[in-house]
This record gives C-alpha cells, sequence and structure tokens, in this order.
C-alpha cells in the first residue's frame, strides 16, 4: 500500500488506522527516532494477503512512504 505523510510527519513521527481486509484495525506507527524519507519503505509481518490454499498464514503488508 502506498501512504502519503506531511514532511512533519516524516521528521517526527507519526501513527494511523489501517482497516485490514478481514475488518480489524490496526494502529500503524514510526519508532521513537524514526525517520522516513521519500519512497521509503515499512514492513509489518503477518498484515499481507492470505497464501494460496493456506488461508491461515499471511504474507507481508509492504507501505510506501511519500512525502
Amino acid at each position: 500500500m502506498k501512504k502519503k505523510v506531511t514532511l512533519v510527519e516524516a521528521l517526527i513521527g507519526f501513527e494511523f488506522k489501517l482497516k485490514h481486509l478481514d475488518g480489524t484495525v490496526y494502529t500503524i506507527y514510526t519508532s521513537r527516532g524514526e525517520v522516513m524519507g521519500d519512497k521509503d519503505k515499512k514492513m509489518i509481518r503477518g498484515l499481507g494477503l492470505p497464501f494460496f490454499k493456506d488461508p491461515m498464514s499471511s504474507g507481508n503488508l509492504i507501505i510506501e512512504f511519500e512525502i
């Protein structure tokens, strides 16, 4: 997925809600001291799409940030 953030958010941090395909809402945030640049990517393990023929396991969600 792609997420647009402001320059201030990229420098001091941010937090946003993500509604997953199954309806669950997750909070995605940057860690203290983490600075995001344009086109930087953040990977969230296990929040991607389910694997083919294995619906109990999921891939990783990759978020690309645009400033």
